[in-house]
């Protein structure tokens, strides 16, 4: 009875230690630029989502550029698979009070980028973090 009691204050050492905060798994930095018909989107955020762990996002600013952030500003993404996805709209604050505003009466705005980009988890986009430096384009092409 005791082993097993050990065993269960060994398990949660093992699981306070790797939570603890100040934990962080490795990270690859990551930069990129984000296009729709071979025009630079120039507003919107790309988030990327581990399998496990915090996800990295990152604002799009002019000419379509992007760099994520995990843990700290342009610290890039975790190492390893991700799922993606890209939100752009010609007004991102009429997005963000439709989207993040219960009891407003907005209206979503014109989507720069195809809705289906949106969620990294239907997305159909992916990328592979490695360690040091990635460069992670989008090129996307429209409804049409």
């Amino acid at each position: 009875m005791i082993a097993r009691w050990n065993l269960v204050v060994l398990a949660a050492c093992v699981a306070i230690a790797g939570c603890r905060p100040g934990y962080q798994l490795e990270t690859g930095k990551v930069t990129g630029q984000v296009t729709v018909d071979g025009q630079p989107v120039s507003k919107g955020f790309v988030i990327f989502v581990p399998p496990t762990g915090r996800r990295a996002s990152g604002p799009i600013g002019p000419e379509g550029r992007f760099s994520l952030t995990t843990y700290r500003i342009d610290d890039g993404a975790i190492v390893g698979p991700h799922s993606v996805g890209i939100v752009a709209f010609d007004d991102m604050d009429q997005y963000y009070r439709a989207f993040y505003d219960d009891t407003s009466d907005y209206e979503m705005p014109k989507a720069i980028v195809p809705e289906q980009y949106g969620d990294p988890f239907s997305s159909g986009l992916t990328f592979e973090v490695k360690a040091g430096r990635n460069q992670a384009d989008f090129h996307l092409k429209s409804e049409n």
